[in-house]
């Protein structure tokens, strides 16, 4: 199967869920990007390479990367190979004196292994149909925008490229997806909607659904009791 070459283009802190981080790949031309899901523990050793964070004690992928180093391995790739119910599984490979050999690896072990290595990440094209999302979508229909400032007893309208990509990682990765829709507003919710139609993902896109017929009757059942035809 084909495999794309990517790139990280930002860690940031979730928008929506606390302790969590979202993780942006994207190829050369950033026409898609994948976004991944990690939780605060995942992405300490990704940040300590971004020189964003501390390391009182060497990470796995460092204790890794040091004994290959020691023994003349030599890593040569990261491969994120598989995609299933919100977990993405990867491998790394190493040679030495001409001996290749690929080994399953937790995906932010891997990602930081290839950090410390200077090696290529690569995404199984599959993987990237089956989560990653394309980017021009998120500069339709407003959606690239910052989040709007709210006016006094408003909120904000949560419709810029960040918020769409943290909810759509979120509604790929959840077991439960019920826990994030109730956060998500109404633009972003019909975003999610395309892409969990696109990608297949029918079980999350009838959550969706249901939670949109639950607003549009809450809102119907308020503009009956104020007296709006």
């Amino acid at each position: 199967m084909p495999r794309i070459q990517v790139y990280i283009v930002s860690l940031s802190l979730s928008s929506i869920q606390e302790d969590t981080y979202l993780l942006m790949l994207s190829p050369t031309g950033r026409d898609r990007i994948l976004p991944i899901v990690l939780d605060y523990g995942e992405t300490q050793p990704i940040l300590t390479q971004m020189d964003l964070g501390e390391e009182p004690f060497p990470f796995t992928d460092a204790v890794m990367y040091e004994m290959a180093s020691d023994y003349g391995v030599r890593v040569t790739e990261v491969a994120i190979e598989y995609f299933s119910e919100g977990l993405f599984e990867a491998t790394v490979r190493v040679e030495r004196d001409g001996n290749v050999h690929t080994y399953p690896a937790r995906l932010s072990d891997a990602i930081s292994l290839s950090m410390r290595a200077a090696c290529p990440i690569y995404v199984e094209s599959g993987v990237m149909d089956a989560a990653g999302v394309d980017s021009r979508l998120l500069l339709q229909d407003n959606l690239a925008g910052d989040i709007s400032e709210p006016a006094d007893g408003e909120t904000g309208r949560e419709t810029n490229s960040q918020v769409l990509l943290d909810s759509i990682a979120l509604m790929m990765a959840s077991k439960n997806p019920e826990d994030w829709v109730s956060k998500c507003s109404d633009e972003v919710l019909s975003f999610c909607l395309g892409q969990a139609i696109a990608q297949e993902q029918f079980e999350i896109a009838s959550v969706i659904r249901d939670e949109q017929a639950r607003r549009k009757a809450a809102g119907a059942s308020g503009e009956k009791e104020a007296g709006i035809d």
